[in-house]
């Protein structure tokens, strides 16, 4: 889970770079050490901000912290496991909301899914499932929004995490298909 999404980041660790650039007593270190000191801390400071780089993760936090004293279960749906893991140990250990997200992971009122425990979630009992009311979607492919319109089972509410781009086309394409009569059955 965690550990393996912390695995994977690991080759992409800055630390053990910056702390030979750090020890480099060769005659540029010597004679440039303040822009040298500068450029580690830049460094450092940028990885250590690497959960900001791209806008999902701010976006992800935000949402969720909508979601921290809901009353009703709330799932998110990655597009695999390896994303739901890392999101989970990301999320745990925010500074603001990690001790609520912590405590709602434990008491399963906030659920980390793949495409598998999704279909798991489809097979409980009608009563259980229900009691999810919220179903967060984060970085879906066009192909993946579609298919999950097409479940014969969602939440009441469905909040789809996505640029602009994907869920434009995710659009057209839902718009192309309404154009079949034998799908008039997803129109209801």
């Amino acid at each position: 889970g965690s550990l393996a999404a912390a695995d994977l980041l690991a080759s992409y660790r800055v630390g053990g770079v910056i702390a030979e650039i750090k020890g480099s007593v060769g005659p540029w270190a010597q004679h440039h050490n303040a822009e040298r000191m500068e450029l580690c801390a830049s460094v450092e400071r940028v990885w250590g901000n690497t959960a900001q780089l791209t806008p999902m993760a701010p976006l992800l936090q935000d949402v969720v912290r909508k979601f921290a004293r809901a009353s009703s279960r709330t799932a998110l749906l990655f597009r695999n496991d390896m994303l739901s893991d890392f999101a989970s140990y990301v999320l745990r250990n925010d500074p603001d909301i990690g001790d609520q997200i912590d405590s709602r992971i434990e008491k399963n009122m906030l659920l980390f899914l793949d495409k598998e425990s999704l279909n798991d979630l489809a097979k409980l009992p009608t009563p259980e499932r229900n009691q999810i009311k919220t179903l967060i979607c984060v970085a879906p492919t066009r192909s993946q929004i579609l298919s999950l319109l097409a479940r014969p089972w969602l939440p009441e509410s469905l909040i789809v995490l996505a640029d602009s781009d994907t869920l434009a086309s995710a659009a057209r394409d839902a718009a192309r298909l309404l154009a079949y009569s034998q799908l008039s059955v997803i129109h209801k």
